[in-house]
């Protein structure tokens, strides 16, 4: 297995801000993050890439696994690797929303009907249900079967059609259900006051004023260097089909790395992309959820991000104020859980006395098997 390419700042990068060493979480738990993912890399229990800041400051990053299999050659992957985000793509979206809000472009509780009255309940929905799935709109991926979706549903006309011809779930505002509906209509309603595609919009407000080159949404970067999906099955690694880039949009269309995620959730909450004010609307969780913000607690410590998955690939972001620390990590080939990994890595860091599991050597009986820590 081979292992890849990782990044440990040197000593004198880890005195920064004026704080000592000491002071500091990540630096002390490099050692201890490293014999974790070799042993994840030994065993074959991951493939993906992980990066984790502090103060702002990237302190790890690490690649295990493979980015696409080609000839029955596995490629490594390494810290430039692009994953598919999926329904972390939704953060990005919220920040874009906010900063028209900002702006007075819209008000958070504008009216759906205001651009698009033909969608269910258009009269009562606001962008701020849209925000917090509260909208009632059904999931759009429920309309067909995927391999129909993915090659019929293209562009925004269609796809706001079937959202329309689906009918509402629920009444605003009754309930929180996740549906990515809520963010493709989002991601429409920034085309139409930006006038500019949503690339244009991405680079313009987010990734050009932060440098987060590598993040794009799917079809706008270098494909070479992104990652394929791949799912386990007794034959080995089987390729997943890709969902086409307009079905996606501003719900779950964006590529990244772990190292993108960590600077621009860092970003976010040092206001260098919305306003404190608007940053305690998105993390306010009141009626069941924030505006593209979750809570996320381990080892005692309080975070928010995003998480989720699409076509194979897993990804998630977190940001623990507190700590201010930052953690990203991103799989195309998933065999431990996401949120295993990112809680181990977490307690490494957040528990001085915590030492990193050890996994005996049994091998993986069966696709959904894999060795035990001891």
């Amino acid at each position: 297995m081979h292992f890849a390419k990782r990044l440990m700042l040197a000593a004198g990068a880890w005195i920064a801000g004026g704080l000592a060493v000491g002071a500091d979480l990540v630096p002390p738990a490099v050692k201890k993050l490293d014999a974790y993912f070799d042993s994840l890399a030994g065993h074959q229990l991951a493939n993906g890439s992980i990066a984790i800041s502090e103060q702002g400051i990237l302190r790890y990053q690490r690649s295990v696994g493979f980015a696409t299999i080609e000839n029955d050659k596995p490629q490594p992957a390494d810290v430039a690797t692009r994953y598919r985000i999926g329904p972390v793509t939704e953060l990005f979206t919220a920040t874009l929303v906010m900063q028209l809000v900002e702006s007075g472009s819209i008000t958070l509780d504008s009216k759906l009907a205001e651009f698009y009255p033909d969608l269910p309940n258009a009269l009562d929905v606001t962008y701020r249900d849209l925000l917090r799935h509260r909208s009632g709109l059904s999931n759009y991926f429920d309309a067909a079967d995927p391999d129909s979706r993915r090659i019929a549903f293209k562009t925004n006309t269609e796809l706001l059609g079937i959202i329309a011809a689906a009918g509402a779930k629920f009444a605003p505002a009754e309930r929180v259900e996740r549906s990515p509906s809520n963010y493709l209509v989002l991601g429409y309603l920034l085309e139409k006051i930006y006038q500019r595609p949503p690339e244009d919009i991405l680079q313009r407000q987010i990734t050009g004023k932060l440098g987060l080159a590598r993040t794009y949404f799917i079809g706008h970067g270098i494909a070479s260097l992104e990652s394929d999906s791949y799912r386990r099955s007794r034959l080995g690694w089987v390729a997943q089909p890709q969902t086409t880039a307009t079905v996606l949009g501003g719900a779950a269309g964006l590529v990244s790395t772990p190292a993108d995620l960590v600077t621009f959730i860092d970003s976010l909450f040092a206001g260098k992309l919305v306003t404190a004010y608007s940053l305690a609307s998105m993390r306010n969780q009141d009626g069941g959820s924030g505006m593209g913000l979750w809570p996320y607690q381990v080892s005692g410590q309080s975070g928010y991000g995003q998480s989720g998955d699409v076509d194979g690939y897993s990804a998630c972001v977190y940001y623990f104020p507190d700590r201010k620390i930052a953690i990203a990590y991103a799989t195309n080939a998933l065999v431990l859980p996401m949120d295993e990994i990112v809680n181990e890595a977490l307690s490494l860091v957040f528990e001085r006395g915590r030492k990193p599991p050890k996994f005996d050597a049994t091998e993986l009986a069966d696709p959904g098997g894999r060795p035990s820590p001891d």
